[in-house]
């Protein structure tokens, strides 16, 4: 969930209804894709005029 009055990206496991990981080092993250055969989620951080890419992986949810 991209938090852009936040500027954090919140990464949700919806199965159990709790939040597992927060991304703080954007600014204003507002579209995202995952993509699993990548294990990457790219995040579009208006803030910096770029994309920012970061990776998570299944077993503990954290970017790198």
């Amino acid at each position: 969930m991209a938090g852009e009055d936040n500027s954090v990206v919140e990464i949700l496991d919806l199965g159990a209804g709790k939040l597992v990981h927060t991304i703080t080092d954007v600014k204003a993250p507002h579209s995202m894709v995952y993509r699993a055969d990548l294990k990457k989620l790219f995040v579009v951080d208006a803030g910096r005029e770029r994309s920012k890419f970061t990776t998570l992986t299944p077993t503990n949810g954290q970017g790198a």
